[in-house]
């Protein structure tokens, strides 16, 4: 027999050989064999949510590109402390190291190096060699660390940081300058890896300081020191790594529940917890340290004072321990709660701990052993099923207790004077000691770990989706996180979803998806709201919903398409996706910037410089707005809701979120996209709805349209734009008119009413996000806001139903311009694009004057004269434009002698054929979509759609009075719908007051919008009526409108449709250069541009009218089909 095996078989047949062997065995059949059994699994399922990130951080070259990388893609899990996703992927890009290679090489290397420290460790303890082995023994054989000690978590990977601070905490043996510059290092490693465990070690070292005073009698200067370096090192870290503070925050909640659960009378620990958590925790108060600090020595010294009557409790307490843990090992229960911790600790670890406790007679190690229970059993009770997490820390004391322990057996053992007796004993007790120490851990992990990480036939089923589709769609399931790892697509509840009311929609659209009949909706709202693309069922899912396989429909879901089975109900499904049409669309007017609507698997993102952007793929919901490293709505949301009110005589009113609804085409160009859909009620369709986005680098347009163009009824159209965010701030502008509010936590709302405004700033100190409307409807009018306890707050800002009447076939678009950044820069990234089509040709204001004759057969030559004298009075004073309207029936031969200026009207719709109509008077403006098919068919430019309200307070001024094309179930048609403007003239003993008229000129005026007056000619008789009517034709003409032929303008407007604009903007220059296109067979004569400039611009190859403030009109004509650049030459 050679040398090396004869030395081998000498070892193993010494006694004092037998821990190291039965270590040996341990790690070999425990750890290394199941490892290698499993080698494409990793443990635990949190291993592959950080496995996730490591090959994030991988992929970047720092912190701050990880965490834009993490925004871009709506991650909501980066605000964890990074420690180990950073070491890992410094090794992975070191070696090249793959994932899963990753996840089995970290954990082995932390659990060899625990096991060196371990071993150096439990001689604080004892000094003996076996005692330092059997700890180390207890260590790998407790149930809850055998489960998960070799997890690439960041709970295992900083148990060998928690060791190095306690050793080095414990022995006064090492020199004072390196164990100050090694616990500075660690502390400050603790901070960027893992929260709980700082948090612990925080309340760990106080701890510690008051029950050594109260036990010893003594300051324990080294303790009170390591509290005074970790509250110091974290409010460092939290200014140096703010993205990881939220994690603290949330986290330390858990401090006001254990205060509120400590709360006894006057004596109180909820105060205290509070003011800690508040000023430390969350506002990093540095001053605070030096008070806590003051009052922590103040508590210790206290406790050195009351020592001779805490030692005699102490006494009492080592024997109620030993009491309560011995029953407490042999429970069989396996819940979570601290109730049953003993089982997870080892029912014979703990009792042998109870043993080691005994024995302890070093106050420093019986504060360490005291502390420990005392910070995580109130923290368990809270924990839930998560307790297991605070039952961790229990690995500082148990497995070195129980060694000693089991010396102390031993030592009992030798004492028996009966050999057979004390042989009997002896080896009961020796086998069941290391049954548990080497049964454990090898079926452990040999038999449970797959249970726990993830079948065999699961896993190949994931790797299978990973060859359908791309990484950057979406899915969800009990698989969790593997599906990032295995498939190749984003775990969307684990990463993108934050817990609350999104999590909990979530989890409803999954549970209808899978038990309920007829849930497509519900499915539909998995793609749309959460982007998710692949629902993943396994035989979990009746355990997570409390069903059985009975009530499972998901199979018959209309939405989803079965793409794979196996066993035990393991199924993939993909969504059926909507019809998504990418086509050649860009706005009317396009910047030349080069911005691309992207495609981020559950939605489509647009990053610029200025702003970043996502967009649900199935609906136009905002799901991020902000920065790369800041999205301004937090874990809240942007929603706009329609409120829809059809006047019907079965009156119906439906209110609808816009990303709450199904949409049937969505259209997507490079830098517009447009949602669309038909709304219904009662399964009647009732208004056509489109949301436009067009993108532009430093803002955006939105544009939301609703057309009554289903029914024959008017239609009451409603918006709310509501806000939910971080943000506590805004001020509104209107006009001149500046109002700032700031928001505070309320249990009640606030309504501002009658508050127009046409900018809204929502902001945090200075920082937010701009939207402004255009003038095309009525401005906003009221504001709703409140603000909670969460930080959150709420703003709505809401367009009231009453001002948008639409009758048949009207349309309304709700314009906004939305900006982010700071407050001096916002606006001016809106202005940058305020270059606009003017509607009416040469920049005129528009005024159509009509009067309504009606039958003309049924007129009197009395009355005709009257008429007649009215019309030359205007043309005497210069009035170019009158038209009378007159039934088509009429014989119209009799107008000849008054006016040529006619507009035709009629009984009913049928209209008759022998004569031409470009204009129509629909009477008491009562008609229906077959009217407008009709008249469309025969070429009739506009009708005269309704009458709207002259100004009044803040309402009906800017919005109302622009003429729209009709629309016919989803189809825009040529035809022109106009409304009059009242008060009208149309009866010879009411007639209205100057100001109402005036009223109406002054806010068409002022918002670019055509008036319209019907002033009835036969009443315009009277001397005094007539006088008021020039007066009001003076004050417009004052006031720079002009009357004219309507006719013309509708012309201008359809013409106007086949414009489209190319714009480049040099900021170094300050030039606009706009290639303006005709798309006509016909030439534009006077075709107008509106911009936005604060001092009078330069124009090459174009007119400047006129300016009206900062707002300056140019003016060009272009042939058919003919294409013209112009210079706007800027100061």
């Amino acid at each position: 027999m050679n040398k090396p095996i004869k030395n081998c078989l000498n070892f193993v047949k010494k006694r004092e050989n037998i821990p190291v062997i039965v270590f040996c065995y341990v790690l070999l059949f425990g750890y290394v064999l199941p490892t290698l059994v499993y080698i494409d699994l990793p443990y635990g399922t949190d291993a592959f949510t950080h496995l996730i990130y490591t090959d994030l951080m991988a992929t970047t070259n720092s912190l701050n590109e990880f965490y834009e990388k993490n925004l871009e893609n709506g991650y909501i899990g980066y605000d964890y402390p990074f420690g180990m996703w950073m070491f890992g992927s410094i090794v992975s890009k070191i070696t090249g190291t793959e994932l899963f290679q990753l996840s089995l090489l970290i954990p082995f290397g932390c659990l060899v190096t625990l096991i060196l420290l371990y071993y150096q460790y439990s001689s604080v303890f004892n000094q003996s060699k076996e005692i330092r082995i059997f700890s180390i023994l207890f260590l790998l054989s407790t149930p809850s660390i055998v489960l998960s000690i070799l997890g690439y978590s960041t709970s295992i990977f900083a148990m060998f940081i928690d060791v190095i601070i306690i050793y080095l905490l414990l022995n006064k043996d090492i020199n004072i300058v390196k164990r100050f510059i090694l616990i500075n290092i660690f502390v400050f490693l603790l901070c960027i890896t893992h929260t709980g465990t700082y948090l612990f070690m925080i309340f760990l070292s106080m701890t510690i300081f008051l029950i050594f005073a109260a036990i010893s009698g003594k300051l324990h200067k080294e303790s009170y020191f390591l509290t005074l370096l970790i509250l110091g090192y974290y409010i460092v870290s939290m200014q140096i790594f703010p993205q990881i503070h939220s994690q603290y925050i949330g986290k330390g909640r858990i401090l006001l529940s254990i205060g509120e659960f400590m709360s006894l009378g006057p004596l109180t620990m909820k105060q205290i917890l509070e003011m800690f958590y508040n000023q430390l925790l969350v506002n990093l108060s540095m001053s605070f340290i030096v008070f806590w600090m003051s009052f922590l020595f103040l508590a210790g010294y206290l406790m050195t004072w009351i020592n001779r009557y805490i030692s005699k409790a102490f006494k009492d307490f080592r024997v109620s321990i030993y009491q309560a843990l011995l029953p407490a090992g042999l429970t069989s229960t396996i819940s979570h709660g601290p109730i049953f911790w003993p089982v997870w600790l080892g029912p014979i670890n703990v009792i042998l701990a109870a043993i080691g406790v005994l024995r302890t007679k070093n106050p420093l190690i019986l504060s360490l052993i005291i502390s420990i229970p005392i910070i995580a059993l109130p923290s368990g009770v809270f924990a839930g099923e998560r307790a297991l997490r605070e039952l961790f820390y229990m690995f500082l004391i148990v497995p070195p207790l129980s060694a000693i322990g089991f010396s102390t057996i031993k030592e009992h053992f030798s004492k028996i004077k009966m050999p057979k007796l004390r042989s009997g004993f002896a080896v009961a007790s020796y086998l069941i000691i290391l049954l548990s120490i080497t049964a454990i851990p090898v079926i452990g992990n040999l038999y449970y770990h797959q249970n726990i990480s993830g079948s065999e036939y699961e896993i190949d089923g994931m790797k299978w989706l990973a060859k359908i589709g791309s990484s950057e769609e979406g899915a969800t399931g009990p698989v969790g996180a593997r599906l990032a790892i295995y498939s190749k697509k984003i775990p969307v509840k684990v990463l993108s979803v934050t817990a609350g009311s999104e999590m909990s929609r979530l989890s409803k659209d999954e549970f209808y998806a899978y038990f309920r009949s007829q849930s497509e909706d519900y499915t539909k709202d998995l793609l749309a709201s959460f982007g998710i693309n692949y629902l993943v069922s396994t035989n979990k899912i009746f355990r997570i919903y409390g069903q059985t396989p009975l009530n499972l429909t998901v199979d018959s879901n209309k939405q989803l398409d079965k793409i794979y089975a196996s066993k035990n109900f393991f199924s993939i499904y993909r969504q059926i996706p909507s019809k998504i049409r990418v086509a050649n669309i860009s706005p009317q007017i396009n910047f030349d910037e080069g911005i691309m609507i992207k495609d981020a698997g559950g939605g489509y993102l647009v990053d610029t410089e200025y702003y970043r952007i996502r967009l649900s793929k199935e609906t136009p919901e905002i799901q991020y707005i902000g920065t790369k490293l800041q999205n301004y709505l937090g874990e809240g949301g942007f929603a706009d809701i329609l409120d829809l009110d059809l006047l019907a005589p079965d009156r119906k009113e439906v209110i609808y979120g816009l990303h709450e609804i199904p949409y049937s085409e969505i259209i997507l160009g490079k830098n517009q996209i447009i949602y669309m859909t038909t709304i219904k009620t009662g399964g009647q369709k009732m208004a056509t709805v489109s949301v436009k986005y067009s993108f532009f680098e430093r803002a955006f347009k939105r544009e939301i349209f609703v057309a009554n163009d289903w029914s024959d009824n008017f239609m009451r159209v409603g918006y709310t734009a509501k806000i939910y965010s971080p943000l506590d701030m805004f001020k509104i502008k209107y006009g001149v008119n500046v109002e700032k509010r700031r928001l505070y936590p309320n249990d009640d709302y606030v309504l501002l009413k009658d508050t127009k405004f046409n900018e809204m700033f929502i902001h945090h100190n200075g920082t937010g996000i701009l939207i402004k409307y255009e003038q095309n409807v009525p401005y906003p009018n009221k504001i709703l806001y409140t603000g909670s306890v969460t930080g959150y707050y709420m703003v709505n800002q809401i367009i009231d139903p009453f001002q948008n009447e639409l009758s048949p076939s009207e349309s309304i678009v709700i314009s906004q311009w939305i900006s982010v950044g700071d407050e001096d820069s916002v606006e001016e990234n809106i202005d940058r694009y305020s270059l606009s089509i003017y509607p009416f040709p040469y920049g005129i204001k528009p005024l159509v004057l009509v009067s309504y004759l009606g039958d003309l057969n049924n007129v009197s030559s009395s009355k005709l004269s009257t008429i007649k004298n009215v019309h030359k009075s205007f043309e005497q004073h210069q009035v170019p434009h009158y038209f009378e309207i007159v039934n088509a029936e009429s014989d119209l031969s009799i107008p000849n002698g008054i006016t040529k200026e006619v507009i035709y009207s009629s009984k009913t719709w049928e209209l008759p054929d022998n004569i031409k109509i470009g204009g129509y008077y629909p009477k008491n403006f009562k008609y229906g979509l077959e009217l407008i098919r009709s008249l469309e068919k025969r070429n009739v430019k506009f009708v005269f759609s309704k009458e709207v309200p002259p100004p009044y307070n803040v309402y009906w001024k800017e919005g109302i009075r622009m003429p729209r094309f009709a629309y016919i179930e989803g189809k825009e048609t040529s035809t022109i719908l106009i409304p009059i403007s009242k008060p009208v003239i149309k009866r010879g003993d009411i007639y209205p007051d100057f100001k109402s008229m005036a009223d109406v000129i002054e806010s068409s005026a002022s918002y670019d919008s055509l008036t319209v007056f019907r002033w009835d000619s036969i009443f315009l008789n009277n001397s005094e009526v007539q006088k008021m009517a020039l007066s009001i034709l003076d004050y417009g003409k004052r006031r720079d409108l002009t009357i004219e032929d309507p006719y013309k303008l509708a012309s201008h407007l359809v013409l106007l449709k086949n414009v489209s604009i190319n714009v480049y903007v040099d900021d170094e220059s300050k030039l606009i250069e706009a290639k303006i296109t005709n798309k006509n067979n016909k030439p534009i004569s006077g075709l107008t541009l509106r911009i936005d400039l604060s001092s009078k611009p330069e124009i090459e190859n174009a007119k400047l009218l006129y300016g009206n403030k900062n707002t300056w009109y140019i003016t060009t004509d272009l042939m058919s089909n003919e294409s013209k650049t112009i210079k706007i030459i800027t100061s």
